[in-house]
């Protein structure tokens, strides 16, 4: 029913003290029975404006029965609040809590309230009736006018007031709601002594909405900058995350034709060394065959001179032509494994031009890939300069090590890819992808790792294979001593090949660990400094949320003030009239 009453509470309990001395100055001069019927006609004019007689004055004064006093009380407090409802059941307890709420500044005892009609407990339950009736009277003066007689333009009420179901605005901002009940204490002791002036009132309120109207102004432009520069810093941390999304699908396409390039690279050099050491050993073994083949004609031509200038006898001969038989036999064998180098050496040579295309489609392959990543860079313009500095690496089939393979030194070529990459890395410290790209990171090596072990492997069986296959071809034992010398030559150097293949791939392996370890500590960095900035960010945009909301609140309901007490002026005048 009265939705302003509750705005007065703080009113009623700031003043409660000096009510109180009030009051007990007022019964100090009066004596009870005049006391007593001062609070009576109070009451019953009261409840008389209101239409409500539930007794005559002469049987009020002298404790009405019970239930007449609790008609009263729920007459009153459903004015208050329209589910009150007291019973002779609870009203101890009702009563008590309901004059507390509203700031009764006398303490409501519960012995006041089991006999309430009773002769030494009637005088000080009709007292809070009086202060009640009070309270409500005042609230309909100062709170309760219509404003049917506002003619003027009407505005909608803004956030910040609320309707009760009597039509009445009500205060809902507690920050408006303070500043008028402050305003409204003051008025209310002026009422209660008769010295009410209203246009004091009027010119002091208005003085102190400007004031605050300024001051929360100043605030919301101040609010609103703020809000302008977190919102340029958004765009741009907007616009760094879509770089970064940029980059990595970069880096993804360069670590694979990263790859590409050491697989091709790798398939090259065994390819390549296989060729070689084969076309080797072939021709090592056709001029041993050679001179062989040599040799024997020179005994042949020797044996034949002896045979002409001396006489023989026969089993001389016939021995001499065992033994002429044998090394046809022999020579004949020699022919035979003479055109099987011969026919090894043409599947070598295809061999060769086989390596040799794919040497020519690494070539292409290289140059595809380094003119791609030039032209990404270009495109995207970040590091471009030292790529584009950089000569296309050109395969030399007659190279022996990796540097005159390609023509450039491996390092200043992984140098280069690995300046670019640390540049852009730098980029990606803030992003919660670096685990991810440390990952593959980590599989890339380990690839690589297995395919030098697997590399390596393949070579020891190529040339056991190639040891078993001359063991076996050769049957004199000069050839054999000579085989076996030739593959204990191969054996050790191999064996010192796979030595130092298995300390570079150690020494990967611990290049590998090292950057493991880097790049997690970096990325622990990268993501603690990650959340640091959102949460940061978080809290800037909530404290500016927070701000202009408070702000926002507070004009509206400054506004809304100052239309009603415009309104509350234009009524005046034609209350007047």
């Amino acid at each position: 029913m009265l939705p302003n009453l509750r705005n007065v509470k703080a009113v009623l309990s700031g003043q409660s003290s000096s009510t109180a001395t009030h009051h007990t100055a007022a019964s100090g001069m009066k004596t009870s029975i005049a006391n007593k019927k001062e609070c009576v006609q109070c009451i019953l004019g009261f409840l008389a404006s209101k239409g409500f007689q539930p007794c005559s004055a002469k049987d009020l004064l002298r404790s009405p029965p019970l239930q007449t006093l609790l008609d009263i009380w729920n007459f009153l407090f459903r004015m208050l609040d329209q589910n009150a409802y007291i019973t002779k059941d609870n009203m101890v307890v009702e009563v008590p809590k309901f004059f507390k709420e509203f700031g009764y500044p006398h303490i409501m005892k519960t012995s006041h309230l089991r006999t309430p009609t009773a002769d030494h407990q009637w005088e000080s339950n009709l007292v809070a009736l009086s202060w009640l009736c009070k309270l409500l009277l005042y609230e309909q003066e100062c709170f309760g006018k219509p404003f049917e007689g506002v003619t003027q333009k009407q505005y909608p009420f803004p956030i910040g007031y609320s309707f009760g179901t009597n039509g009445k605005a009500s205060i809902s901002n507690s920050t408006v709601a303070q500043f008028v009940t402050e305003q409204a204490t003051r008025h209310f002791q002026l009422y209660l002594r008769g010295e009410e002036n209203s246009v004091q009132l009027m010119s002091e309120f208005q003085g102190a909405i400007s004031d605050l109207i300024l001051a929360t102004q100043d605030s919301v432009d101040t609010k609103i900058a703020e809000l302008e520069e977190l919102r340029e810093k958004t765009l741009g941390i907007q616009e760094e995350l879509e770089t970064f999304a940029r980059t990595k699908e970069w880096i993804k396409t360069a670590n694979v034709e990263l790859k590409r390039i050491e697989e091709l690279t790798a398939s090259i050099r065994g390819a390549c060394l296989h060729a070689d050491e084969t076309l080797k050993s072939h021709k090592q073994k056709l001029h041993e065959e050679q001179e062989a083949l040599a040799m024997q004609e020179e005994q042949n031509r020797e044996l034949e001179q002896i045979i002409e200038k001396q006489d023989i006898n026969k089993n001389a001969v016939r021995e001499l032509n065992q033994t002429i038989g044998n090394l046809k036999t022999r020579i004949s064998d020699n022919n035979r494994r003479i055109k099987e180098l011969e026919h090894e050496m043409s599947t070598s040579e295809t061999k060769i031009q086989f390596s040799e295309d794919q040497l020519v489609r690494a070539q292409r392959a290289l140059e595809s890939m380094h003119e791609s990543v030039k032209n990404f860079l270009m495109n995207n313009g970040q590091y471009a300069e030292a790529w584009r500095n950089l000569d296309v690496p050109a395969v030399n089939t007659k190279g022996i090590h990796e540097s005159d393979m390609l023509g450039i030194s491996p390092s200043v070529y992984m140098g280069i890819i690995e300046g670019i990459m640390n540049k852009d890395r730098e980029h990606m410290r803030a992003s919660s992808e670096a685990r991810t790209e440390l990952e593959l990171s980590n599989q890339q090596l380990e690839d690589i790792g297995n395919s030098i072990a697997k590399e390596t492997s393949e070579t020891l069986r190529e040339i056991s294979k190639l040891f078993q296959m001359q063991l076996r071809e050769e049957k004199e034992s000069s050839v054999q001593s000579e085989a076996t010398q030739v593959a204990d030559a191969i054996r050790t150097t191999a064996k010192e090949e796979l030595e130092r293949v298995k300390r570079e791939l150690k020494a990967a392996e611990e290049a590998v660990d090292e950057a493991k370890t880097r790049l997690k500590k970096q990325n622990e960095h990268a993501q603690a400094s990650w959340k640091e900035v959102i949460q940061r960010y978080k809290e800037m945009f909530q404290t500016a949320s927070e701000a202009k909301q408070s702000n926002c609140e507070a004009l509206r309901g400054l506004i809304t003030a100052q239309k009603n007490i415009l309104r509350g002026s234009d009524t005046e005048p034609n209350d007047s009239h």
